[in-house]
């Protein structure tokens, strides 16, 4: 299996993205970085994309996107058999539970990704560099 061979590189605030059409153009990327940035974050695509067709990078934050599907085991019996009062706070409970995140940042990620999962229920919400928050 092939896949197509890009980087992008966050440094000076900016995140960078150059083709990289065979030996001269990863030349062009890096020697550019090497000169004209310092300190440059240098992420790899996976070759996977996410549920809405964006292509996933190492160093991106994905979400899952239904949140009633990843906490329904934890929340469905519970909804189904309670009464209203207790329904509402329960759906309070609910509404306070983060969507469930992950970085893609080791290969061990990379594995997971390959999953079809993420293809149809993950989406690429940012990156770290761009975003530190999203680590919170």
């Amino acid at each position: 299996m092939s896949r197509e061979l890009k980087f992008r590189a966050w440094a000076e605030g900016d995140m960078h993205f150059m083709p990289l059409e065979g030996l001269y153009g990863m030349t062009r990327f890096f020697g550019f970085l090497d000169t004209c940035v310092d300190n440059p974050k240098i992420m790899q695509f996976t070759g996977l994309l996410d549920k809405n067709g964006v292509e996933i990078y190492f160093d991106d934050v994905l979400r899952f996107s239904d949140k009633w599907e990843w906490y329904r085991v934890q929340y469905g019996p519970k909804l189904m058999f309670a009464d209203n009062k207790r329904k509402a706070a329960l759906m309070k409970q609910f509404e306070a539970e983060p969507f469930e995140q992950r970085v893609v940042s080791t290969i061990q990620d990379y594995e997971w990704i390959l999953s079809r999962e993420v293809q149809t229920d993950w989406e690429v919400i940012g990156n770290i560099h761009e975003s530190p928050e999203l680590l919170k």
